[in-house]
């Protein structure tokens, strides 16, 4: 049976779980580390941090106190004032700045307009001041040592009745000086820097109407055929981007994931694929299993020329975010991008995986095809020079020309302007792109995308 608690024991037991309750409000457990989330751990930071300027304003105060003993109101009344006046230098030095917009780069779609900022006068204030200081202190340093002299012999009377007044005077300024401008200084980074952010914030809301067009249009974007450009969208689709880009020039302003993603829609229609990726990648950190920013990463890399595998990744693990409830339109893009990023592995199982992906897109009855067509083209046609290279019959090799003629010609009927894309694929050997290459001077073929003599005396 167990005995009673010893009474000794209770005031110990209270005093251990007042220490805990405190190192609980101020200290970081290492076991309890992993699982606290970032505003948790700012809160411990915080209060440690104004727990710590609490004593050492105290007992400063105190020291102040004894050493002054005589005169012990007027070095209080010092320690406030050089403490009060180095915290106000401090709020100066530690105002935040507004993050301006960065320069489009070029060949994006983006245009200069002038935009809506919040009042920065503070700012600029606090800015002219610092540099004065500055520049005053750095051009009197010399003199700095009188000037100080000359205050302490002000200030000392304060302390007429203590024995080495102007002595004490000067140590109370070093003191409550530097911790009062530390003081404000980091407390101004610590707790106004968020203050303004988020004030600033609630003035940056992303226009709905075109954060809507571009999830309509944006939320399953496809690889522009013609890699190096900014993807093909409407006027309209153009203007809402630039709205979202004017309500939020910098990618900083924004913590929604919501809004990041339609940032990052944005920069993607305008063509601006750095910013995109940025904007992605940090969607990606809030949810990663979002699959609009894994189909749009994909499509970024893709079109901004990294490495195919870095695209490729992203669509497989879009692709494995699909869902039973997964629109169409979603599913479309992700098999037509994964087809064209699949062309630029090796052979035979990059084209023949291309082909699978374009069958299950295909099968999904896309209102334009003509994309995935020509993707067909291009895989049927690196599929014929893999069998001539290998020396494979020549039935086989007109088996895949048959194919090839045939997607061709499909993509041809979707979209007449695929005809200039089918000859790039042929004219340029030397080229990437070059998968159509070996039917350069194939009559069909040629005659297909308008480059037939037939069609070269009609154009004459």
């Amino acid at each position: 049976m167990k005995g009673e608690p010893n009474p000794t024991q209770r005031p110990l037991s209270k005093a251990r779980k007042s220490i805990a309750r405190l190192f609980a409000l101020f200290g970081h457990d290492p076991k309890e580390e992993p699982f606290l989330d970032p505003s948790q751990r700012l809160a411990k930071d915080t209060n440690f941090l104004s727990m710590l300027v609490g004593v050492l304003f105290f007992a400063g105060m105190i020291v102040a106190a004894a050493a002054a003993w005589h005169a012990w109101a007027g070095a209080l009344l010092l320690g406030f004032a050089f403490f009060a006046a180095a915290l106000l230098f401090g709020f100066l030095f530690g105002i935040p700045k507004s993050v301006s917009e960065s320069a489009a780069p070029s060949g994006s779609k983006v245009v200069a307009e002038a935009q809506l900022a919040v009042n920065t006068n503070l700012e600029q204030i606090s800015d002219w001041l610092t540099k004065i200081i500055v520049g005053l202190g750095l051009v009197e340093l010399k003199v700095l040592p009188s000037y100080l002299d000359r205050l302490m012999t002000y200030v000392s009377p304060v302390l007429v009745n203590s024995p080495d007044a102007k002595s004490i005077c000067t140590n109370l300024f070093m003191y409550f000086s530097s911790l009062g401008f530390l003081t404000g200084w980091v407390g101004t980074r610590v707790f106004l820097s968020p203050l303004i952010d988020s004030t600033d914030k609630k003035w940056r809301k992303l226009p709905e109407a075109a954060k809507a067009d571009l999830a309509s249009a944006m939320a399953a974007p496809t690889v522009n055929v013609e890699k190096t450009n900014p993807p093909e969208t409407t006027q309209a689709i153009d203007d809402a981007a630039k709205a979202v880009i004017t309500a939020a020039p910098a990618l900083e302003q924004l913590t929604d994931a919501n809004d990041i993603v339609a940032w990052a829609q944005a920069q993607l229609a305008l063509g601006d694929f750095p910013s995109a990726v940025r904007a992605y990648q940090k969607a990606l950190q809030l949810n990663p299993k979002d699959i609009r920013v894994r189909l749009g990463l994909g499509v970024c890399y893709y079109a901004s020329g990294r490495p195919i595998e870095a695209a490729l990744s992203e669509l497989l693990a879009a692709q494995a975010l699909i869902a039973s409830d997964t629109d169409a339109a979603t599913k479309i893009a992700i098999y037509e991008n994964l087809a064209a990023a699949y062309l630029y592995t090796d052979p035979p199982g990059g084209y023949q995986t291309a082909l699978d992906y374009i069958d299950r897109a295909l099968a999904l009855k896309p209102p334009s095809p003509a994309n995935l067509y020509l993707y067909a083209a291009a895989a049927m046609g690196q599929q014929y020079l893999s069998r001539k290279r290998r020396g494979e019959p020549e039935p086989d090799l007109e088996s895949s020309r048959q194919k090839m003629l045939e997607f061709a010609r499909q993509a041809v009927e979707a979209d007449p302007s695929m005809k200039d894309r089918l000859w790039d694929l042929a004219s340029e050997p030397s080229s990437i792109d070059n998968d159509l290459a070996p039917f350069a001077d194939d009559p069909d073929f040629l005659t297909l995308v308008g480059r037939g003599k037939t069609d070269e005396l009609q154009s004459q």
